[in-house]
């Protein structure tokens, strides 16, 4: 993942509350797992086996739980 790519991840995790700015941790968190298990996917995807289909299908399974 590269510098630009995470920063606009931290840009989408500011909350703005009444009078301050918070940034969510968690949601970070949240959204760079979902990033790499995107990037792992895609990559099993590519592959010409058969079996990469199924990883890839796994790995993007395991955002939706």
């Amino acid at each position: 993942m590269t510098d630009e790519e995470l920063g606009e991840l931290m840009r989408q995790c500011w909350n703005k509350y009444p009078g301050k700015l918070k940034f969510d941790t968690y949601k970070f968190g949240r959204l760079v797992a979902a990033a790499q298990r995107e990037a792992c996917a895609r990559l099993c995807a590519e592959s010409s086996w058969v079996i990469g289909q199924q990883f890839a299908k796994a790995i993007r399974a395991r955002g939706k739980v």
